[in-house]
């Protein structure tokens, strides 16, 4: 399993090769092109995306921990198949149309 801890990605677009890894502990996303990105299985501890569009990806099986977002565009995210366990985030001014939160605790 690759790792990435404490990693600022900047632009980055979701055929990018970085997404191979499947664990970003600490990471920020700055301004990045995440659409209809495959980030099944990935696991994201102590994140910040900002000003990321993340419109239709694939986040089934995605582990969200104390993830932060800022200014970015959810629509259509489905977060109901993404993993429970610590399941935590914060959006802050992000646009939220048609996001699915079925039979999640998150406040």
């Amino acid at each position: 399993m690759s790792i990435q801890e404490d990693q600022t990605f900047t632009k980055i677009s979701a055929a990018d090769p970085v997404l191979a890894s499947r664990q970003f502990e600490g990471c920020k996303f700055i301004n990045c092109d995440l659409a209809n990105a495959n980030l099944g299985g990935i696991l994201f501890i102590d994140c910040l995306f900002e000003g990321c569009n993340l419109a239709q990806a694939n986040i089934a099986n995605t582990g969200f921990q104390h993830i932060k977002f800022k200014q970015c565009k959810l629509n259509g995210l489905n977060f109901s198949k993404s993993q429970d366990f610590l399941m935590k985030m914060f959006f802050d001014d992000c646009v939220l149309d048609n996001v699915v939160f079925y039979q999640k605790k998150n406040k």
